[in-house]
């Protein structure tokens, strides 16, 4: 069976609309507009400022405010010629003090030509418009909250580059008396400084990180009518994910519409059987203490498991929510979307589907969702998600017990 959303058609569903310099209009208040990327780049580093400063426009060179100083200098003692090392741009390439979320919109075109030139092996954005420039049309629900991204280094597939935001060097904080002021982090706090130059330190490893394998995703989910295909897998780690027709499971007429399940070397998704004996294979994975199951937001998997299929799961080895919990407690990164940009490099792929799977009523966490109109619509999307769901899971699982040490 075809998908109704295939390859093609998601990315002109995706595709953002670009926009001229006319249309952008900024270059009108720049003495030095449109300026060329700089630098040598010999490390392969591409460094993303945020709006072209004024500095910068009037000397027809990148870097040469208080900040860029600042950053020259940390570069410095890291071993980083900012200029021999590195290539130089910004999310908007005209200074004007008219700069906003549109602009970087126009340019975004122009950053991508630049790294699709130069090939980077590390893109540095560097605070909140770099971030919009570089990841704003790839995420759904996304949110340039520097908070939110500094400290990671995401594999990003498309770009085939290690993405590392960081702090910019100059940035607004709050100070004692809850007023606003700008502080060069050579004068912060020590824990902001700490921060920004471990950030920066950590980023930079990733020169010596050889970047993975871009990987069709898709291609590993296969979509199965015979569970029994189910009993070839292995003991050891397995994660599953349910698909189902809203949060909780209690209210009449709930139920489990699909599964997939992935043990690393295969991940098979499937609707769930009316029958007990049809899918008595696929229990038998969560009723048997030689499987590890893990999931994310395991509540949710083991709440649908005990209410509505009536098995208890056996090893409830590992949930890849709360370990993302666990390495960092920051707000907003514990999603399944995001860590799978932030760890695998995978993008949004459930931005076509997610209008059928959201409850109807979001004030109510017993309402239905319309996932059985997806059903009918496009059956084959709706497993490819579920699948890609446990196949991101598994990976993330991999990725974060190696970070804390465990194993089975």
């Amino acid at each position: 069976m075809e998908s109704l959303f295939s390859k093609k058609d998601l990315k002109q569903m995706t595709k953002e609309k670009t926009y001229t310099c006319l249309e952008c209009g900024l270059f009108k208040d720049a003495k030095n507009p449109r300026m060329k990327v700089t630098g040598k780049g010999k490390k392969r580093i591409l460094n993303i400022g945020g709006f072209m400063p004024d500095t910068d426009d009037f000397q027809n060179k990148r870097w040469q405010s208080k900040a860029g100083k600042l950053l020259k200098l940390e570069y410095k003692k890291l071993g980083i010629d900012i200029e021999n090392d590195c290539w130089n741009y910004n999310a908007t390439q005209c200074y004007s003090p008219k700069a906003n979320g549109f602009s970087i919109t126009c340019c975004r075109r122009k950053v991508k030509e630049v790294i699709k030139k130069y090939k980077p092996h590390i893109i540095m954005a560097f605070g909140e418009e770099a971030i919009e420039s570089l990841l704003g049309n790839k995420l759904k629900d996304f949110s340039s909250n520097i908070d939110k991204w500094r400290g990671f280094q995401a594999p990003d597939r498309e770009y085939k580059a290690f993405v590392c935001p960081v702090f910019h060097p100059e940035m607004t904080v709050k100070n004692s008396r809850g007023r606003d002021k700008y502080v060069l982090l050579d004068d912060l706090q020590e824990e902001y400084s700490t921060i920004w130059r471990q950030d920066l330190n950590n980023a930079l490893k990733c020169l010596d990180r050889k970047f993975p394998k871009n990987q069709d995703y898709e291609e590993q989910v296969q979509i199965i009518t015979d569970l029994r295909i189910l009993e070839n897998i292995k003991e050891g780690l397995v994660a599953f994910d349910y698909e189902t027709t809203g949060l909780k499971p209690y209210a009449k007429g709930h139920r489990i519409i699909s599964a997939s399940v992935c043990d690393g070397a295969n991940c098979y998704a499937f609707m769930m059987p009316k029958l007990y004996k049809e899918r008595e294979s696929f229990l038998n994975i969560l009723t048997n203490y030689k499987y590890y199951i893990s999931s994310h937001n395991f509540s949710f998997e083991k709440m649908w498991t005990e209410h509505r299929l009536l098995v208890k799961i056996a090893n409830e080895f590992w949930d890849s929510q709360l370990a993302a919990h666990i390495l960092d407690n920051r707000r907003g990164i514990t999603g399944l979307k995001f860590q799978s940009y932030v760890e695998l490099g995978l993008e949004d792929y459930s931005s076509h589907i997610d209008t059928y799977i959201k409850a109807s009523d979001g004030k109510s966490s017993n309402s239905h969702n319309r996932i059985l109109e997806l059903v009918d619509m496009d059956k084959h999307s709706l497993l490819l998600y579920n699948g890609l769901d446990s196949l991101a899971g598994y990976k993330l699982t991999e990725i974060q017990m190696n970070k804390m040490g465990v194993s089975i």
